[in-house]
C-alpha cells in the first residue's frame, strides 16, 4: 500500500457543482496536482522525516492491537519541515498454541495469502479468480486504512504546507482548501481489477459472438472515451498524460476539417 519505490497515490481537488468542465481536466490543474504530489512524496521520501520506517511500525501496531498512533511533527531543522513518529502502545507477547496461532493468522490475514499456495496446480484463470477473491476479502480492511489513516495523514501534510505558504496558486482558481487522494498502489489497483475484467468480458463476448456482423451499430451504445478513461484510471496510469476535453475537441475538429478538405480536393 505504501511503497517508497513508487507513487502510491494521486491527488484531485474538490469539484464545484457549477463548473461546466471538470477542473481535473484543465492543464493548469493537472500540472498543479502533479507538482503537489511530487512535493508530498519528497517529504515522505526524505530520510530525515523517518516516514517509511515509522509507517511500517504503525501498520504492525494496527494489525496487532487494532489501533495505532501516528504523530506528525513540524520540525524547521529538517528539509521539508516534517518528522513522522509512530507511538508504540505496548509490548505484546503471544503463547503459540494451535488454536491461538490459527486465530492470529486470521487476524493478520495470513490465511488469505496462503490460499494461493494450497493448490499449486491451477490454471491462469483459476489463479486470477483466487486473487480477486483474496482482494475482495481484504477490501474492508484496506478501505478503512485508506479512509481512517492515509487520507487524514495526507491532508494534514497538505494543511501544513498551506500554513507555511509552500504551495503556488492555480491561475484563476487560487489554492484549493481540500484535496482528495486516490490510491494507485498494486493492492489498491488489484481491488479494482474486477471492473476491468467485467469490461473485457463484455467486449470479448461481442467479438466472439458475431453480434457485430448482425447489428454493426451495437457499439454506438458504448462511450469509448469513458471506457478508455476507466481503463486508464484502473491501471494506475498518471492522469497528467491525458489531454483535456477542450484539447481533444480541438484535435477532432481539426481532423474533420482536414478530411473535408481532402474530400473536396478529390472531387
Amino acid at each position: 500500500m505504501v511503497n517508497p519505490a513508487m507513487n502510491w497515490f494521486n491527488l484531485k481537488i474538490d469539484e464545484p457543482l457549477e463548473t461546466e468542465e471538470p477542473l481535473a481536466e484543465l492543464p493548469e490543474v493537472k500540472l498543479w496536482t502533479q507538482n503537489l504530489e511530487q512535493t508530498i512524496f519528497k517529504i515522505f521520501n526524505n530520510p530525515a522525516s523517518n516516514f517509511y520506517n515509522q509507517i511500517h511500525e504503525f501498520f504492525l501496531n494496527l494489525a496487532a492491537f487494532g489501533t495505532s498512533i501516528f504523530y506528525v511533527e513540524e520540525d524547521p531543522s529538517i528539509t521539508g519541515g516534517l518528522f513522522f513518529r509512530n507511538i508504540n502502545l505496548k509490548e505484546c507477547y503471544f503463547v503459540e498454541q494451535n488454536q491461538c496461532r490459527d486465530a492470529i493468522y486470521k487476524a493478520f490475514y495470513v490465511d488469505i495469502f496462503r490460499m494461493q499456495k494450497e493448490n499449486k496446480e491451477m490454471t491462469a484463470a483459476e489463479v486470477q479468480i483466487r486473487n480477486e477473491e483474496q482482494m475482495r476479502m481484504m477490501a474492508p480492511m484496506v478501505g478503512r486504512i485508506e479512509t481512517e489513516a492515509l487520507n487524514p495523514l495526507i491532508n494534514i501534510v497538505y494543511q501544513i504546507l498551506l500554513k507555511y505558504n509552500r504551495l503556488p496558486e492555480i491561475a484563476g482558481l487560487g489554492i484549493p482548501e481540500n484535496i482528495n487522494p486516490e490510491y494507485v498502489s498494486p493492492l489498491s489497483r488489484a481491488q479494482k481489477s474486477g471492473q476491468i475484467n467485467a469490461v473485457e468480458q463484455v467486449l470479448g463476448f461481442f467479438q466472439r459472438s458475431g453480434i457485430v456482423n448482425i447489428a454493426p451499430d451495437i457499439y454506438d451504445n458504448i462511450d469509448w472515451d469513458e471506457c478508455f478513461k476507466l481503463f486508464f484510471d484502473l491501471k494506475g496510469a498518471p492522469q497528467s498524460l491525458l489531454k483535456s476535453e477542450q484539447e481533444i475537441m480541438q484535435i477532432r475538429q481539426q481532423r474533420k476539417m482536414m478530411q473535408m478538405q481532402q474530400m473536396q480536393q478529390g472531387q
